[in-house]
């Protein structure tokens, strides 16, 4: 009798975590190219239909590694990232690559980590240790520091021409202008902002590990998308260029049953419906090309 009731309990687990599990958005086709980090190397690859195919290696694994942040400039298909070149002493740098091109090879931009690029294409901002924030000039390559108090290694993202969004030392949601470094405090705690679009005008924020937000620098408005009470959510998204849909990590209840901290790769509609595309996977940024 035990026994059966330990099979029906099970089974009745099983069912759940495969109705929690199952996918959620419909499979109406759609296909975008996007470059994506796992904290080791960036990828070009396709989603299709709630799948990641045709992965390419962008960098040689021999040469390099922690590739994170990838951000792309549309007026010269310049792809912008933090990386450590293997066979040179220096350390990580900003690199870019002009993704036109049969080969991709890496230049130079600037020392420093975390890149993000303004919404007309015009600056890069990027973090530099301890805590500074500083923009770059594609124009001029004039550098600049706006701010000093910016979390560690925490990338800033851009909502408009000249202002930015960071968290910073005292946990605190700030807004700057990347002009003149003038700095606006939003009252807002404990959020981290990952991703803009410009097509909705919002920005993608997690916090405590467990929750997702949409955030509105227009109004100063945290909207909730999802909140997971036991299972941990990544810091970092990844808008399609619509803006109805975007890609983050969690943890499922399948890895927590079995003791297993490490994260799937979800897409997610803005009303909560999302689906898995990809197992066992660490988000560190990621671009959706232009179509």
């Amino acid at each position: 009798m035990k026994f059966i009731q330990y099979l029906l309990a099970t089974l009745s687990i099983t069912g759940l975590i495969l109705f929690l599990e199952k996918n959620c958005i419909s499979n109406d086709k759609f296909e975008y190219s996007l470059v994506i980090s796992n904290g080791v190397e960036l990828k070009l690859a396709n989603l299709i239909d709630n799948a990641i195919k045709n992965t390419q290696e962008i960098l040689d694994r021999l040469e390099w590694t922690h590739a994170l942040y990838p951000c792309f400039n549309a007026k010269n298909n310049e792809l912008f990232f933090e990386a450590e070149n293997l066979r040179s002493p220096t350390p990580v740098w900003i690199y870019a690559i002009n993704l036109s091109g049969k080969a991709y090879e890496p230049r130079k931009i600037v020392e420093g980590q975390a890149p993000s690029i303004n919404t007309n294409y015009s600056m890069l901002s990027y973090y530099k240790h301890p805590h500074e924030l500083w923009v770059v000039s594609f124009e001029n390559g004039e550098k600049r520091k706006i701010a000093d108090d910016i979390g560690n290694n925490t990338p800033a993202v851009w909502f408009s021409e000249y202002e930015l969004l960071y968290r910073n030392k005292e946990n605190k949601l700030v807004k700057i202008n990347g002009e003149t470094g003038a700095k606006k405090d939003t009252g807002i705690e404990g959020i981290d902002p990952s991703a803009f679009s410009p097509k909705i005008g919002k920005v993608l924020c997690s916090a405590d590990g467990r929750k997702i937000y949409l955030y509105s620098p227009e109004n100063n408005n945290l909207e909730l998308i999802k909140e997971f009470k036991f299972l941990s959510v990544g810091r970092s998204f990844v808008f399609t260029n619509n803006g109805d849909s975007f890609l983050y990590t969690r943890q499922t209840l399948f890895k927590q049953l079995q003791i297993n901290e490490g994260h799937d790769l979800f897409i997610c509609l803005l009303n909560g419906n999302e689906t898995k595309v990809l197992e066992n996977v660490a988000l560190f940024g990621g671009v959706f090309l232009p179509d």
